[in-house]
């Protein structure tokens, strides 16, 4: 909990500083950069998170990853993480930086899984009836999880919709070695 606490007050503060230099997508943009970098190369975040490694090389190997790819707001900030020895918190800032963007466009972030691939006409007939529910923007995600067997898992920040025929055939389960009439 006080790793949530310093990484939404770290994030709070680039937004601010973003804001004031009028480069809040583009800071948006690099922090999901990054948190996608780090979330596909473990030998990074062992890296980050090494209390072997000392804070000056991982400034440096942050600058030489995200030189050129990142605005100069953005490679400052990472910098400065590294040099008050909070480079671990990296991807939880991001994500506390993402979580206020989305907030300030209200936008909300969506993910739906099916059992099989669905048409285009069907994902914009989801999409249709959250935005319409919700009032919101929708930044989404579909994946296919054959698991699921059938129907569709809607995932909207803390909330989940499991209308999966798996969880459909699990509560049926539960009700009957339960006793209780289906």
């Amino acid at each position: 909990m006080a790793e949530q606490r310093i990484s939404r007050r770290y994030a709070k503060a680039l937004m601010n500083t973003a804001k004031a230099a009028g480069t809040v997508d583009v800071v948006y943009s690099d922090l999901r950069l990054v948190r996608n970098t780090i979330d596909t190369s473990r030998d990074l975040e062992v890296y980050l998170k090494s209390p072997l490694i000392k804070s000056f090389d991982k400034k440096e190997a942050l600058d030489e990853i995200f030189k050129g790819k990142s605005c100069e707001l953005t490679n400052s900030f990472l910098k400065l993480l590294a040099h008050k020895g909070r480079e671990n918190l990296i991807s939880s800032i991001a994500d506390e930086f993402i979580k206020i963007y989305n907030e300030d466009q209200h936008i909300l972030p969506v993910n739906i899984t099916t059992a099989i691939a669905i048409s285009d006409d069907i994902k914009q007939n989801i999409l249709s009836e959250i935005k319409e529910r919700t009032g919101m923007t929708l930044d989404s995600t579909f994946s296919v999880d054959p698991l699921i067997k059938g129907g569709v898992v809607i995932q909207m920040e803390d909330m989940i919709i499991d209308a999966s025929l798996r969880n459909k055939l699990n509560d049926l389960y539960q009700r009957l070695s339960t006793g209780e009439a289906a």
